[in-house]
């Protein structure tokens, strides 16, 4: 009888080594397929980022040199300093009156219409800012103390041509110049050199604070570029146009 008891019990034991071996297997298995998907995964996030379409332009390439033009609207003269100063500025820091103005500028003043309406104006702020940019025409209505080419009108929602508008004169101003232009997907990064000008126009500052003086008003700005500071512009594909995203310091 104790042979027949001790007989079952190596069967079982038998038994259970078994079954914790092929666990075990199971296990040691399943790990290496787990460490061969997550292996697999990152040589395709790799791959991925091998694939991206990346496009290096001429800084004098059309599609180039005059987007920062295009969000400037040309009633100031050190209007670039909106987008260079000392911090960060993105689309939604743009307020409605120069999102009208950028219009006016780009567009709607050649038209010359008598009057125009509001979706034509939202229209032409979206090929520069997007179309997630939410534009208020009733801060350029009748009341408002800035002088457009056109007012708004909210009783027919349109834009009407004024008898007069605001002039304005400059001399030497704060200028830039493009020095990189990468577009990776659709996203378009440049690079830009900042000279500055002081209000008093008398000398030509490195920095936002004008604090740093490198030209007299009679040197060739041109050469004086280099001492500039660095900013980075950012705009991105939205419908066949690129809108403005951002601007920064660089250093």
């Amino acid at each position: 009888m104790e042979e027949k008891k001790k007989g079952k019990g190596l069967v079982v034991a038998l038994v259970l080594f078994i079954l914790i071996s092929l666990g075990l297997g199971g296990y040691i298995a399943y790990d290496k397929v787990l460490n061969k998907e997550e292996v697999k995964t990152k040589k395709e996030e790799k791959k991925e980022k091998k694939e991206q379409e990346t496009i290096i332009y001429s800084v004098d390439d059309e599609k180039i040199s005059g987007l920062i033009d295009n969000i400037l609207t040309g009633r100031k003269c050190n209007e670039i300093e909106e987008y260079t100063n000392d911090k960060k500025v993105e689309t939604k820091d743009i307020d409605n009156e120069k999102a009208y103005l950028i219009a006016e500028a780009r567009e709607l003043f050649e038209s010359q219409k008598e009057s125009i309406p509001l979706d034509d104006v939202n229209n032409v702020i979206k090929k520069y800012l997007g179309k997630d940019y939410k534009f208020d025409p009733t801060s350029l209505d009748s009341n408002s103390k800035s002088c457009p080419q056109y007012k708004y009108d909210s009783s027919t929602k349109t834009f009407n041509k004024q008898q007069t508008a605001c002039g304005w004169t400059c001399g030497p101003r704060t200028s830039y110049k493009i020095t990189k232009a990468v577009d990776t997907n659709g996203v378009l990064k440049l690079d830009v050199k900042v000279i500055f000008v002081d209000e008093n126009i008398s000398h030509y500052y490195s920095d936002y604070a004008k604090s740093n003086i490198i030209g007299e008003l009679d040197n060739d700005y041109n050469s004086l570029f280099v001492k500039g500071s660095n900013y980075q512009f950012t705009f991105k594909q939205e419908d066949g146009n690129y809108i403005f995203v951002s601007s920064y310091p660089m250093n």
